[in-house]
């Protein structure tokens, strides 16, 4: 039995695998994201899937039979309408060399470019390798700032461009000893698409991220700032020298094998071209991306006499917890994205 992505890049589904002939056959029928447990004669799989409409639901099949029984293991499983969201459009994006990437883009109305009310653009971006944001799967349409952003009249985009994860090792390994360049080629095309096939205002774009994502939106803020107005950055990597040698060395070199690639994917060297209204907000016991990232940062641009905004978060580790800090959080960006864009 392995899960795969035989029929789309975008859905997991699960196979039983013929070792004699090679033979490939699918188990799981209904479209989604499929995770599954095999009991151990192989006579049963519990099956946990979601789809885009569908929060997870839990069901017993008999594999010899295909009969399926419901398990209830938390709250049944509800629609996205029923409580008030709605899904994003999954859609795809042909890049020149013939790569195609996958977005999902949420909007409070249908697409037509031809629109006359041009609507602001936020891109929620992560961008680094073993992660995949645009799935057929319930967590995509749950991303409650998304959808916030959207019923406020925003349309929010996201994308995974080259170098995520689940799309072969040919995909995955464009970045290798190139942080910071092919990612944001990226998505500069899928905002470009976007552009392109809905009614958006390109002079009003914004971006924020978390940890990956936080470099990420730094480096379009600094390395395309005709076109990106607001930022928010989030725990960001701002020079990989001082990164997680066990992650950073395994797709950048070292320092000493790859010095210009390490110049060209630290932030700290473009903090001249910021002309953007940037937040930054990163916790001060951050275990993972230390505060001293955004110490560096914030030094850069004070010498460059570049204006800036900054939330500390004094009890914070790297993924913030607790309602009065994730509601901060929440208020802040929010309010920063009104404000300025």
């Amino acid at each position: 039995m392995i899960q795969a992505t035989k029929e789309s890049a975008v859905e997991r589904h699960i196979y039983q695998v013929d070792l004699i002939s090679s033979d490939i056959t699918r188990l799981t029928t209904l479209p989604g994201t499929h995770r599954t447990v095999l009991s151990s004669d192989f006579r049963w799989m519990v099956d946990q899937y979601s789809s885009l409409s569908m929060s997870p639901r839990t069901v017993l099949i008999e594999l010899k039979n295909k009969d399926t029984e419901d398990i209830l293991l938390g709250p049944e499983a509800v629609n996205a309408e029923a409580l008030g969201l709605k899904e994003p459009d999954i859609v795809s994006v042909d890049l020149a060399n013939g790569t195609r990437l996958y977005g999902a883009v949420y909007t409070s109305y249908a697409p037509d470019p031809s629109l006359a009310s041009k609507h602001p653009v936020i891109v929620a971006v992560y961008g680094g390798p073993h992660a995949q944001l645009v799935i057929n799967g319930w967590n995509l349409t749950a991303d409650l700032s998304a959808q916030y952003f959207a019923q406020h009249g925003y349309l929010v985009l996201k994308v995974d461009n080259r170098g995520s994860a689940n799309r072969g090792k040919d995909f995955e390994r464009v970045l290798y000893r190139r942080f910071g360049t092919v990612e944001l080629e990226d998505q500069l095309a899928a905002l470009e698409w976007v552009h392109q096939h809905y009614a958006t205002d390109p002079e009003r774009v914004g971006i924020y991220g978390w940890s990956y994502g936080g470099f990420m939106t730094l480096s379009a803020l600094l390395k395309a700032p005709d076109v990106f107005k607001v930022g928010v950055a989030g725990a960001p990597v701002t020079d990989f020298r001082y990164y997680d040698t066990a992650y950073t060395e395994r797709y950048m070199g070292t320092d000493e094998t790859n010095h210009a690639g390490y110049e060209q994917a630290s932030v700290n060297n473009f903090a001249s071209q910021l002309r953007a209204k940037l937040l930054v907000i990163h916790g001060l016991l951050d275990e993972n991306v230390h505060f001293r990232h955004t110490a560096l940062l914030a030094d850069a641009l004070i010498a460059q006499h570049k204006d800036f905004s900054l939330l500390a978060l004094p009890k914070t580790r790297h993924m913030p917890r607790g309602f009065d800090v994730l509601y901060m959080i929440a208020r802040k960006r929010s309010e920063f994205f009104q404000n300025y864009l």
